[in-house]
């Protein structure tokens, strides 16, 4: 996922969802949600980045993991709504569309 500008608002995201899954096969990323939090495994030895965003586009909160990690990021300052979660390390990268109630 990229977040960039487009003119024309009605192609700005496409969205495509697997019902249940939260893992890429082969990745060594994977995350879920709990509660009001995200549970994010990174089973690598790379350091990364995980970026919280908007439907919109906007970047709503930027977070650093190490690797070989667990980490479990709050959500609980975020409105509920519909939002793209994306981690990725420099050989890995995972989204996920997650509801935050």
């Amino acid at each position: 996922f990229t977040a960039q500008t487009t003119p024309n608002s009605r192609t700005r995201f496409k969205i495509i969802t697997i019902k249940n899954q939260t893992a890429v096969a082969g990745t060594m990323l994977k995350m879920e949600q709990q509660q009001k939090s995200i549970v994010l495994k990174n089973n690598s030895e790379n350091y990364g980045e995980l970026i919280i965003y908007s439907v919109s586009g906007s970047i709503l909160k930027r977070l650093s993991f190490s690797s070989n990690s667990m980490i479990n990021f709050s959500t609980a300052d975020i409105q509920t709504g519909i939002y793209l979660v994306k981690a990725f390390t420099n050989v890995d990268e995972i989204t996920e569309k997650l509801l935050i109630r």
